[in-house]
């Protein structure tokens, strides 16, 4: 299963944004409807994939992501996106705090610069779950059960 995580308000004044990131938000005109907010074609979500969207650093806080991930008997799961270090970087250590099994993709997740990258994967993979490539993951999910 694929779960898309996208991050905007969903109110067009912005007063739906945690405070701390209203000014960024709001310099990026980052609301549902806008380009900025838009999944790129390169990997839009097919049907019968889910989309969430969320106004907090971290998926878990805004979205009903962890009851969708239950009903579906989903116990690990394989993060990708931007930022490593804010995002996707958070989103994944909340579920490793809901007992997750979590492997971060390390060349399917970028932040403003390489030594940030290498830090926060090195952080998560010694604190939160696994850190792996793109081809370690599909060889993974191709292994008989």
């Amino acid at each position: 299963r694929v779960i898309y995580v996208t991050y905007g308000c969903e109110l067009p004044d912005f007063s739906d944004a945690p405070l701390h990131m209203r000014e960024w938000l709001i310099a990026t005109n980052n609301t549902v409807g806008q380009r900025e907010h838009d999944i790129v074609d390169e990997i839009k979500p097919l049907p019968g994939d889910l989309v969430l969207n969320k106004n907090t650093m971290g998926a878990f806080g805004s979205t009903g992501i962890d009851a969708h991930l239950r009903s579906m008997h989903i116990r690990n799961v394989v993060v990708t996106g931007v930022s490593t270090n804010n995002c996707v970087g958070m989103t994944a250590q909340e579920a490793s705090d809901r007992q997750y099994g979590v492997v971060m993709v390390s060349d399917a997740t970028g932040t403003c610069s390489d030594e940030m990258q290498e830090a926060t994967l090195k952080t998560f993979r010694r604190l939160w779950g696994r850190v792996a490539t793109t081809a370690e993951v599909i060889a993974e999910l191709q292994r008989p059960l």
